[in-house]
């Protein structure tokens, strides 16, 4: 059955936390004999630019699904919305509105100083990072004890760091969006470019479930499936869907770290929308 394996949610390094290209990306999900994929890259549908040369779309196989992950705002918190199935030239919303890789690190490094932490970086500093995990990975090392001090998790975690502090308004290293696009705003445009749209990983975000009571009224379906949700949480995700005549998707949110491999949900293709 392993044929018959998908994973909808996959990063190439058309977002700016991945380094492994598109072919990379292809030639792993051929080796891991998936069925169907999506690579669904942060504000970016570049990816789907690439795979027109037919010398990079065959190197998988199986089938490839358009896909993107939208960053959005409710009430302060970034979160996340992924659209499947639509017409990548129609995305009007992923190709403009965002900060480039350098304005965001210059962001993050501001709210470090303005919180008190180390963080002296000059412009050549922080373009030397690969990923911005990186430098995040870096502040933590400078700032572990005062960290600790903030919030326990985030002396442990740069996700934490991420989740609970830079994408959360609540949080004194909080960066906002360049501009506040909300949940309706990217289901629209992904509606519009002819495609469906779901709720990320609802689990990583501290108000998972406003999040939820919020989104369910927009969304065409919800990530299930994905390494942030317990058996528990999927359980409830699927009430949820099933409640609401919503869809199902799932995937391993791959950026190419050992935490979370390709295929690590082990998702059959009847278990989501396919």
């Amino acid at each position: 059955m392993k044929h018959e394996m998908v994973d909808l949610h996959i990063h190439s390094n058309h977002s700016m936390d991945t380094l492994h290209t598109v072919s990379d990306v292809l030639r792993a999900c051929e080796r891991e004999g998936m069925s169907t994929i999506s690579i669904t890259d942060h504000d970016s549908v570049g990816a789907y630019a690439e795979l027109q040369d037919q010398s990079i779309r065959k190197l998988f196989s199986g089938n490839i699904i358009t896909g993107v992950e939208i960053s959005c705002q409710m009430d302060g918190m970034i979160c996340e919305i992924l659209g499947y199935n639509f017409d990548p030239t129609k995305i009007e919303i992923v190709t403009a509105n965002f900060l480039s890789e350098t304005q965001w690190r210059q962001r993050i490094v501001a709210k470090f100083k303005q919180a008190g932490l180390s963080a002296d970086y000059t412009n050549e500093d922080l373009e030397a990072f690969n990923l911005t995990a990186d430098l995040l990975e870096d502040l933590r090392e400078l700032n572990r004890e005062a960290l600790e001090k903030m919030n326990p998790n985030f002396a442990t975690s740069i996700r934490a760091i991420f989740r609970s502090g830079i994408c959360n308004s609540k949080s004194p290293l909080f960066v906002p969006l360049e501009e506040g696009i909300d949940i309706a705003c990217a289901v629209k445009q992904i509606h519009d470019a002819g495609g469906i749209a779901f709720l990320a990983h609802p689990f990583v975000y501290e108000n998972a479930h406003d999040m939820l009571d919020y989104a369910i009224n927009h969304v065409d379906g919800i990530e299930v499936f994905h390494p942030s949700a317990t058996t528990q949480q999927r359980e409830y995700l699927l009430d949820i869907c099933k409640k609401h005549g919503k869809l199902i998707s799932g995937g391993s949110d791959w950026h190419g770290y050992n935490d979370r491999p390709l295929n690590s949900q082990k998702i059959m293709k009847g278990e989501t929308f396919l």
